[in-house]
């Protein structure tokens, strides 16, 4: 996270989730980082979503049922108090 003069204020370590294999298919991963306010809320790997605030400070938020052929997407309210998500499961 930076500030508007471009300086780091906040970093954490984020294991990005991977498209699904859909066989014969190409797949667009939606953006794992959303900004809301002073904070990103981002999803991991394993479906873990998380805020970094601009102290540095990260706290779980949910968690989703995400995996190898399940997509998971998000959103986060204006204020930052509510999170929805949606997931895609391909077979």
């Amino acid at each position: 996270m930076v500030d508007l003069a471009g300086h780091e204020v906040a970093r954490t370590d984020l294991d990005a989730p991977k498209s699904p294999e859909i066989c014969g298919a190409g797949w667009i991963t939606p953006p794992t980082v959303r900004v809301v306010g002073s904070s990103a809320f981002f999803i991991d790997r394993i479906g873990v979503i998380r805020r970094l605030s601009k102290s540095g400070g990260v706290v779980e938020i949910m968690r989703v049922a995400a995996g190898s052929q399940r997509q998971p997407y998000f959103a986060v309210s204006p204020d930052g108090r509510h999170v929805m998500v949606s997931l895609m499961t391909w077979f």
